[in-house]
């Protein structure tokens, strides 16, 4: 969304820990944005009942996408490392160049942080967001400009057989766990910790924050998975690396590190995949990108979700990506950073309202159409929202919002 600390933080206090402030103009995509991968198993359990008023439209059972026997991953071995050293995770013994002692004050000081985290945000929001969100969904998610928030994306969406997230960072490199001297993992680990905290306080990223992690010793976004997995109890089985295809099928590479496939699974679960795709999603990103729309495309119909996402699905050079995801989704969860009403109506979509909306906080005071999203909160009828999921609005309050296919 180091990246350890902002993840945990960004769904504890908000649940909205993506790519959240990547409202900057888009960043020209990169020439390695890497390819999707087949999808892997999918769980067992199924999500609890939505709410009666927030039921979706029940989509026909979506096609599954080909599925590959479990295998292993070029990276299973740092990943595990990471997740052992990083989020504290597993029964693994410790990499001999980790030193006990340090990675005894890590995790000490890590699993308040986390304890923290699900006191005030995770154990609010799961139970409130099942109520929500639909058992009937297809199990498949995407969440694009959402950084590294997987830890959002499981509570919301706890037995997705695939989820995407898509942002402008670059997973980065996992081998960096093993070349490390005892120093710098000190000091890095420390920075994941105190971004962690930082996003318990502020529910999400800022795209400068990110990038920051990145550089900072150890792959911040890979960090924010991996916490991800720990605090949802999951653990990881196979990492790799990949490239998209213009088909939109992914090919496995050893020497690029922009986007990564992550398998996970419960104790005794089914498989469960992540990826992160590193992209610009602007229309002129989208325009050269056409693999990744093939990607997509291959992923419909799914559930969506976004947040913190610096209002870009309002304005007129994302709106490839925005009607993309009005004519392939069946439902998104957000804060107000989601399609304007205008667009989702014209879709054949409703939106259902959480919590408060006088307009968008502080940072955006000069967005265009905010009367729409204002005047939708206005003459909806009034749902409590328990949790930030997101941004606030402009008087500090939390609200969500429900896009969802009309029956």
């Amino acid at each position: 969304m180091s990246r350890l600390v902002r993840f945990v933080l960004c769904t504890a206090l908000l649940a909205a820990c993506g790519e959240k402030d990547q409202g900057a103009e888009p960043a020209k995509p990169a020439s390695d944005a890497p390819a999707p991968a087949p999808a892997a198993a999918t769980p067992d359990a199924a999500p609890a009942k939505a709410a009666p008023d927030a039921a979706a439209a029940a989509p026909s059972a979506p096609a599954p996408v080909p599925q590959e026997a479990e295998s292993k991953g070029e990276f299973d071995k740092q990943g595990q490392e990471l997740y052992r050293v990083a989020a504290c995770g597993g029964s693994s013994s410790l990499p001999e160049h980790v030193p006990v002692k340090l990675a005894e004050a890590h995790c000490s000081a890590f699993e308040k942080i986390v304890a923290e985290y699900k006191a005030k945000w995770l154990d609010k929001a799961m139970p409130f967001l099942a109520s929500i969100v639909p058992a009937d969904l297809p199990d498949r998610v995407l969440y694009p400009f959402g950084g590294s928030d997987l830890i959002t994306a499981l509570a919301t969406f706890p037995e997705a057989r695939e989820i995407t997230i898509i942002s402008l960072e670059k997973s980065g490199d996992v081998r960096a766990i093993e070349k490390l001297k005892t120093e710098d993992l000190s000091k890095s680990l420390k920075e994941n910790r105190d971004h962690l905290t930082f996003l318990l306080r502020s529910a999400f990223h800022k795209t400068v924050d990110l990038k920051a992690m990145s550089e900072n010793g150890l792959p911040g976004e890979l960090v924010d998975d991996m916490v991800a997995l720990k605090v949802h109890d999951r653990e990881p089985v196979t990492v790799r690396y990949y490239k998209i295809k213009e088909d939109g099928s992914l090919e496995y590479v050893t020497d690029r590190f922009a986007n990564v496939e992550i398998t996970f699974r419960k104790p005794g679960g089914a498989l469960q995949t992540y990826r992160h795709v590193s992209a610009d999603l602007s229309d002129g990103g989208l325009k050269h990108n056409p693999g990744l729309l093939a990607y997509m495309k291959a992923r419909a119909p799914f559930a969506a979700m976004t947040k913190a996402s610096s209002f870009l699905l309002w304005e007129s050079y994302f709106s490839t990506i925005r009607n993309f995801l009005l004519e392939n989704m069946v439902f998104m969860i957000s804060d107000a950073t989601a399609p304007l009403p205008e667009h989702a109506r014209k879709a054949g979509f409703e939106q259902i309202p959480y919590g408060d909306f006088s307009g968008p906080e502080p940072a955006f005071p000069n967005l265009k159409k905010k009367e729409q999203m204002i005047e939708l909160w206005a003459r909806s009828e009034k749902r409590p929202c328990p949790i930030r999921y997101g941004y606030s609005d402009a008087k500090r309050r939390p609200h969500l919002l429900i896009t969802r296919k009309k029956k």
